[in-house]
């Protein structure tokens, strides 16, 4: 970030403090920054005056929390227009980005919109991703670009029966499809962040992290009541994967095997209702005693609230681990902290359920007539 050449260098003593920084990985963004502005301006640079105001400006406008992409009159730091937009903080030694998160999971944040222009208030939530979290590539990505995915990465499974996907679908697809295919963070545009990626108390061994919908099993009467896929649902509109993981593979083969077998209700075929199954699959292989305590709570209900698998706990064996996060760190249903202890944990994002997923086939004869259409 210190220039050199024709536009100078700064000393020795402020570079060696800038590159101890970045080695240690224990310093704020705020910090830095300073360090950065102290270094070009110390006494004795010979700079360029205008790349010298170039980056007091940016630091500036970091200092006021605003992450501003701009260029100055030797440079230019990006743009965010496109599904390669990134940001991106490389040390001095290995020129690799400054890895944050569980160790295995690559952090890259994937959202996808109809195009590449994000509009009020999904701009906002997609802004607080990029900028807690300077140091990770962000990608949006439009739905020409959702196509070529699963023609590049899925030709012989999901490819095949792409045009018998509805929009929304297809979006569901993608999160699994992208998750597998690059690993990464992957959140709906109605989702903002609440936390710093650095900052989120999860094991650094996870391979895959997801969170409970609600904080507790559901009997099966009120399971169809609520129109919930499963009585333990894991939602899907954020989840967190290293690339190559078998639960997506499966999620994958399971909406190609439910495509055949002609079911056609989004949430069975592509959304929570799949998802969870293809989760559940892989907790109860990867989970000594699971089976039993399954038939265990089938044979004698308990009579208080429960989970099969108790949230923000670590599960698996080998490569691949599960991070199970409470319902209410994925803020979405905290009013049962009751049933979940860990249910009042500070939320890692905040879901604004824009609900514009739904289609009129996944609308009940209520709602339609209440929008003025029938079934």
């Amino acid at each position: 970030a210190v220039s050199t050449g024709r536009h100078g260098r700064a000393p020795a003593n402020s570079i060696a403090k800038l590159f101890d920084m970045l080695r240690c990985r224990q310093f704020s963004g705020v910090a830095f920054v300073a360090a950065l502005v102290a270094a070009v301006a110390e006494p004795g640079t010979e700079g360029c005056s205008d790349c010298t105001s170039f980056v007091q400006a940016e630091a500036a406008s970091f200092l006021h929390g605003k992450e501003k992409v701009g260029q100055g009159k030797h440079g230019r730091d990006g743009q965010r227009d496109g599904k390669q937009a990134t940001v991106k903080v490389k040390g001095p030694e290995s020129q690799e980005p400054i890895h944050v998160g569980p160790t295995r999971i690559p952090c890259i944040i994937h959202q996808t919109w109809k195009t590449h222009t994000l509009l009020s208030p999904q701009s906002t939530y997609a802004e607080s991703w990029r900028t807690m979290n300077p140091m990770c590539e962000y990608r949006l990505w439009n739905d020409t670009e959702i196509g070529l995915l699963a023609e590049e990465k899925s030709p012989d499974l999901i490819w095949p029966i792409w045009d018998g996907l509805t929009p929304v679908e297809k979006a569901d697809v993608f999160r699994y499809l992208v998750l597998w295919a690059y690993g990464g963070y992957y959140a709906d545009a109605d989702v903002e962040l609440n936390k710093p990626i650095a900052d989120w108390e999860v094991s650094k061994d996870a391979s895959l992290i997801v969170g409970y919908e609600f904080g507790h099993r559901f009997p099966e009467w009120q399971r169809a009541e609520i129109k919930f896929g499963r009585t333990e649902q894991f939602q899907q509109w954020f989840i967190v994967s290293a690339p190559g993981n078998p639960v997506l593979l499966r999620c994958l083969q399971m909406i190609r095997r439910r495509f055949t077998w002609k079911i056609q209700s989004t949430l069975d075929l592509t959304g929570p209702g799949v998802f969870s199954d293809a989760v559940h699959e892989f907790l109860e292989e990867n989970s000594d005693g699971a089976l039993a305590k399954e038939i265990g709570f089938r044979k004698t209900p308990p009579e208080h609230h429960f989970l099969s698998f108790p949230s923000e706990t670590l599960y698996g064996r080998g490569e691949w681990k599960v991070w199970v996060c409470a319902a209410g760190r994925v803020n979405a249903s905290p009013q049962v902290g009751r049933d979940d202890p860990d249910e009042g944990k500070e939320p890692l994002i905040i879901h604004h359920f824009a609900g514009s997923w739904k289609t009129d086939k996944d609308r009940t004869p209520e709602e339609l007539a209440q929008m003025g259409k029938t079934k």
